[in-house]
C-alpha cells in the first residue's frame, strides 16, 4: 500500500491555519487526531464568533458521523480551566452550609469516547477549535468539574444547536470563557457555577453511632439529668 504520510498516521496531530480546510479523516471514525480553528469574525471593537458557526464545521460534523455510525458514544465530560474559586458561607438559622464557586480565566470542554480518546472544544480570540486525541493534558489546564455519565452523540450536536443564536465576545455576558461552562451544563445538567448546598464533612470519615457511644466511656462529662 506503500508509505504513509504523516497526516494519515493515528495519533498524528494536524494542526492548520484558519481558514484551511483539513485532510480527509482516516476512516468513519476519523481515527487521525486533527484540530480545526475558525479566524473570528470582527465587528466593532470586538471580536466577534457566532454560535451558528460552531454547528457548520464540516470536518467536526463528519467526524461525529462517523462515531455515530460505529455506536460511539460518550462516556465522562471534563471542565478544564485556569483555576476555581470558591466561598463557603454558614447559615445559622437553617444549620445549612453553601458554597459559591466560579470559575476563572480561559476553560475548555473535553469529552471522553468509549473507544475513540477525547474530543476537545473551545473559544478564544482565534476562534472555534476542536481537536481528537489521545490526551488533554497538554492544554495546561486544571480539572474543575467533571461528571461521568454515558451519552450519544447526538445530544452533543443538540447542545451545539443551542448555541446558534449566542454570538460569544470578551467582556460581554456571553465571553469566550462561557462556551465551555455553557456546553458543560446543557451537557450534564449540572451548573459549574454558582451557589451550591455544600457538606462540609464530605470525603472525611463520619463516626457511627457506636463510635460516638464509646467517646463518651470514660469521660468527664456529667451523667444526663445531673447538673455539678
Amino acid at each position: 500500500f506503500g508509505s504513509r504520510s504523516a497526516r494519515d498516521r493515528p495519533g498524528q496531530r494536524v494542526s492548520l491555519p484558519a481558514g484551511r480546510p483539513l485532510p480527509a479523516m482516516c476512516g468513519a471514525a476519523g481515527s487521525v487526531l486533527g484540530s480545526r480553528r475558525y479566524g473570528a469574525a470582527v465587528a466593532g471593537p470586538a471580536n466577534v464568533v457566532k454560535g451558528s458557526r460552531l454547528c457548520a464545521d464540516a470536518e467536526l460534523q463528519q467526524l461525529l458521523d462517523g462515531w455515530r455510525t460505529l455506536g460511539v458514544y460518550f462516556a465522562n465530560v471534563v471542565l478544564l480551566a485556569e483555576g476555581k474559586d470558591s466561598a463557603k458561607s454558614y447559615d445559622i438559622d437553617t444549620d445549612t452550609w453553601t458554597v459559591n464557586e466560579t470559575v476563572l480565566g480561559k476553560t475548555a470542554l473535553v469529552l471522553k469516547t468509549t473507544a475513540y480518546g477525547f474530543l476537545t472544544l473551545r473559544l478564544g480570540p482565534q476562534g472555534f477549535q476542536w481537536e481528537h486525541v489521545d490526551t488533554y493534558r497538554r492544554l495546561k489546564l486544571k480539572v474543575v468539574d467533571s461528571c461521568a455519565q454515558r451519552f450519544e452523540v447526538d445530544q452533543l450536536r443538540a447542545a451545539l444547536q443551542d448555541q446558534r443564536a449566542v454570538e460569544y465576545a470578551e467582556d460581554t455576558i456571553h465571553d469566550f470563557a462561557s462556551f465551555a461552562k455553557r456546553l458543560f451544563d446543557d451537557l450534564t445538567g449540572k451548573s459549574c457555577e454558582g451557589e451550591k448546598p455544600h457538606d462540609p464533612l464530605a470525603g472525611k470519615v463520619r463516626p457511627g453511632p457506636a463510635a460516638v457511644a464509646a467517646a463518651g466511656v470514660g469521660s468527664n462529662a456529667a451523667p444526663a439529668g445531673r447538673i455539678g
